[in-house]
C-alpha cells in the first residue's frame, strides 16, 4: 500500500513537472524606447550689418549657419508677413519670399537658390542669411560677409574729401567724362547725396559742414553739405582755380586773373563776397597748387615757366620766320616748375600786397607741394634726367636750402595732414606715414591695386583712391566707401 501511494506520488509530481516544462511562464524582455532625434540647438550668431554688430539666433545644419529670418529682418530693418507657410521679407523697394519646403528665393531680383532648405525650429525660420541680403539688393562684402543696407555707389571715383561726422566727399565720374560729386557717409547708413549736377571738385570746409567750388561760368559757389543747398559767392568769370579755406570757415584763397592767366593770389570773404588781392603779380603768370596757411598770412604755390623762344632770326643775313623752319631752337634753360612762397611780413609799402619770393631755381620736376605748420614747404621730387626717375620727398628750407626727408620712399604721391605729418604713396602701392622732422616712415597700409589719390583728415583718418573705388583705411585694412568699377 505503501510503495502504491509512493508510486502515485512520483507519478503525479512527474505529471506536473512535464506540464511545468511545456507550459513555463514566459519570459519578460525590456521595453524598447523609440528613437528620438536630438533638437536642432538654437544658438547666437553675430552678423555685421552697417558696421554694427548684431546678435542674430541661429542653427547649424550640416556644418552650414543658418540664422532666424525674423532676427535678420528686424536688423536691417525690414518687415516680414506669413501666409500659407511662405514667408516675405519686405525692405523699401526689395522683397523676397522663401519657405522651409524649397531652396528657393523668389522676389525683386527674380528666382534664386539656397545652399540648404530652410528649417522650421521652436516655430521660428531659419535660412542662410547672406543669399537673403542679396536677394534683397543689400551689398554683402566677399571678403568679410558684412552687410551694408546703404547700396555703394558704383562707378569710377575720385578725389576723397574728408567732410564733418565722419561723411566724405567723392568725384564721381560720368559717362561723358565730367564728374559731380556726392557725399557718402563712412557709416553707410545713409544714401549718398548728389550735390548738383554742376558740382564738383569740391573743397571741404575746415569745420567740413561746408564745400566750395568753381561753376561753369567761373564763379565760386558755396554749398551745405548735409543739405546741398548752395550759395553764389561771385559775380564775375574771371578765371579761378586751386580754392583754399581759412581755419576759421570765414575766407576762401584762390589763384585767379583775367584771360586766363592765373597770375594772382586773391581772398574772397563768403559773408559778403568781398575780394581782394592780396600777392604781387612779379611777372609771373601760369601759378598753381596754391597752399594756404589757416590765418591767410602765408601762401606757397608753383609758378610753371615756360621755354623762350625767338619766331625770327638772321640767318646768312636773311630774316627766317623760325615757327615754320627746321632751324626753331627753344631755349629750356630756365623752364620747369618753381617754388614761391608769399609772407604777409613782406608787404609792399605802397601797394600793400604781400611781394612774393622765389624758393627754387632746380629744374626737377615739383609735384604735390604742400605748407608745413613751421612754414617749410613740403614736395615730391622728380629727376628728369633719370632714366629711372625716383620721387623723393623734400624740404625747403625758409633759407632757400633743400634737403631730402626721406631718401628710401619711392613715392608717388603725398599729402600734408593737420599735425604736420606727411602722408605717403610709394610706387609699390603702399601708404607711410613720415614724420615731417626726422623723416622716419611707418607703413600704414599696403594696396593690392593701384593708389594714386590719399585724404587725411584732422585727427588722422585715411582715404585713398584704389583702382577707381575709395577705400578708408584702418587698422591696416581697407574698407570700401564705392564700389568698384566692373
Amino acid at each position: 500500500m505503501k510503495r502504491k501511494v509512493l508510486g502515485m506520488m512520483t507519478a503525479s509530481l512527474l505529471a506536473t513537472s512535464a506540464w511545468g516544462s511545456v507550459h513555463a511562464a514566459p519570459t519578460i524582455k525590456p521595453a524598447v524606447k523609440p528613437v528620438v532625434k536630438p533638437a536642432i540647438a538654437v544658438s547666437k550668431t553675430t552678423a555685421v550689418i552697417d558696421g554694427t554688430p548684431a546678435a542674430l539666433r541661429s542653427v547649424n545644419v550640416g556644418g552650414t549657419t543658418l540664422v532666424s529670418v525674423k532676427d535678420f529682418a528686424a536688423a536691417i530693418g525690414a518687415d516680414v508677413s506669413y501666409d500659407k507657410g511662405m514667408v516675405t521679407v519686405m525692405r523699401e523697394y526689395a522683397h523676397v519670399t522663401l519657405s522651409a519646403k524649397s531652396k528657393s528665393l523668389n522676389g525683386y531680383l527674380g528666382a534664386s537658390e539656397l545652399t540648404l532648405v530652410p528649417v522650421i525650429v521652436g516655430g521660428t525660420l531659419f535660412a542662410e542669411w547672406q543669399p537673403l541680403a542679396t536677394a534683397l539688393d543689400l551689398e554683402v562684402s566677399e571678403e568679410t560677409g558684412e552687410i551694408s543696407t546703404v547700396k555703394l555707389l558704383s562707378g569710377t571715383h575720385s578725389l576723397p574729401r574728408w567732410s564733418s561726422n565722419g561723411a566724405v566727399v567723392v568725384s564721381h565720374g560720368k559717362e561723358d567724362g565730367s564728374t559731380m560729386d556726392y557725399v557718402i557717409h563712412a557709416d553707410k547708413k545713409a544714401s549718398p547725396i548728389h550735390l548738383g549736377e554742376e558740382t564738383a571738385n569740391v573743397v571741404v570746409s575746415p569745420n567740413g559742414q561746408y564745400g566750395a567750388y568753381v561753376s561753369v561760368s567761373g564763379n565760386v559757389y558755396t554749398v551745405d553739405l548735409s543739405t546741398g543747398f548752395q550759395r553764389r559767392i561771385t559775380d564775375n568769370d574771371d578765371a579761378k582755380t586751386d580754392l583754399q579755406w581759412s581755419e576759421d570757415n570765414s575766407n576762401l584763397f584762390f589763384i585767379g586773373g583775367p584771360e586766363n592767366k592765373f597770375n594772382t593770389v586773391y581772398g574772397l570773404a563768403i559773408a559778403d563776397g568781398k575780394l581782394t588781392k592780396l600777392v604781387a603779380d612779379s611777372g609771373a603768370d601760369y601759378k598753381s597748387d596754391l597752399r594756404a596757411n589757416g590765418d591767410g598770412t602765408l601762401f606757397t604755390y608753383f609758378v610753371n615757366i615756360n621755354g623762350s623762344t625767338s619766331t625770327t632770326s638772321k640767318i646768312d643775313d636773311k630774316t627766317v620766320d623760325l615757327t615754320t623752319d627746321d632751324n626753331l631752337k627753344v631755349d629750356t634753360t630756365k623752364a620747369g616748375t618753381q617754388i614761391y612762397i608769399a609772407d604777409i611780413a613782406k608787404k609792399d609799402a605802397k601797394t600793400s600786397l604781400i611781394v612774393p619770393e622765389k624758393l627754387t631755381e632746380s629744374i626737377d620736376n615739383k609735384l604735390y607741394l604742400d605748407l608745413l605748420k613751421d612754414g617749410r614747404v613740403a614736395y615730391v621730387s622728380v629727376d628728369v634726367d633719370s632714366v629711372n626717375a625716383k620721387g623723393t620727398l623734400k624740404i625747403v628750407n625758409r633759407d632757400k636750402t633743400i634737403s631730402d626727408l626721406n631718401k628710401d620712399l619711392d613715392v608717388l604721391v603725398s599729402t600734408v595732414a593737420k599735425d604736420g605729418s606727411i602722408y605717403a604713396v610709394t610706387i609699390d602701392n603702399k601708404v607711410y606715414q613720415v614724420n615731417f622732422t626726422t623723416g622716419a616712415a611707418t607703413q600704414i597700409y599696403a594696396g593690392e591695386g593701384d593708389i594714386y589719390e590719399i585724404s587725411v583728415d584732422a585727427e588722422g583718418h585715411v582715404l585713398v583712391t584704389e583702382n577707381d573705388q575709395i577705400l578708408i583705411i584702418s587698422g591696416g585694412k581697407a574698407v570700401a566707401l564705392t564700389k568698384e568699377q566692373i
